[in-house]
């Protein structure tokens, strides 16, 4: 529970730091979002692409402003307007992502393989609880045990995984706590989203864009509580 105490704490410490890190990419995804939505191209391709391509658009504002964050807060530096952050840097900061996340969708995949026959067998709530289990301990194992390694992408301070491993190793049960906290949140926001599913579109991403960013602010922050406590030795207090 400590980590995601400091983590909040860390949100609300910063506000201006964190204004600044969010503004411009922010207001910059919702300009190329919205020349998209509304142009001809976007229009005569059908809903799945005009869906997709702000989709991407806002996923890679999102990934610099955590990369501006983390080397904000972790490297004591002083942001601006526009947050700086090293091209290098940023490509293997969403290298690292992106790696993750296809890793865990293909563990995913195996896992949801070799259960099916067990799963299957399962009442259809059971069934969701058991694939909430085994996604939570997954995001656990690749995204907050392994934090170290991508957060040091950002900062240009490289972290293997087998020492990111080795490194969170003691705070294991705060990020458990910390996951729980972040999939219980994530539910509640799924549930909120979907109320609206019959909104017209722009309301819908606008509702989805908004609640997302704040879930993954969230993960955001915990990764960089998780890679000073753990790497740079700061303390949680």
């Amino acid at each position: 529970m400590k980590i995601l105490m400091k983590a909040l704490r860390l949100l609300w410490a910063s506000p201006l730091g964190l204004a600044k890190v969010v503004v411009v990419p922010g207001v910059l995804a919702l300009i190329l979002v919205g020349l998209w939505v509304w142009s001809p191209r976007a229009v005569g391709n059908g809903d799945v692409l005009v869906f997709v391509a702000p989709g991407l658009i806002v996923i890679v504002c999102i990934f610099w402003a955590a990369a501006a964050w983390h080397r904000f807060v972790l490297l004591d530096g002083v942001v601006g307007w526009l947050p700086s952050v090293p091209l290098p840097a940023l490509l293997r900061f969403v290298g690292f992502w992106v790696g993750m996340l296809v890793a865990g969708l293909m563990i995913g995949l195996f896992i949801g393989r070799v259960m099916m026959g067990v799963v299957g067998t399962l009442p259809s709530s059971m069934s969701y609880i058991v694939r909430l289990v085994i996604g939570a301990i997954m995001f656990w194992a690749l995204f907050l045990r392994l934090s170290p390694a991508i957060v040091g992408a950002a900062l240009g301070r490289p972290v293997g995984l087998v020492r990111a491993w080795d490194l969170t190793a003691p705070l294991a049960g705060s990020l458990g706590v910390a996951t729980v906290v972040i999939y219980a949140i994530s539910e509640a926001v799924s549930i909120v989203t979907n109320i609206f599913v019959g909104s017209s579109y722009m309301v819908q991403f606008a509702l989805w864009g908004m609640a997302w960013t704040l879930v993954f602010t969230l993960v955001t922050s915990v990764m960089t509580v998780t890679y000073g406590v753990a790497v740079q030795r700061r303390s949680l207090d």
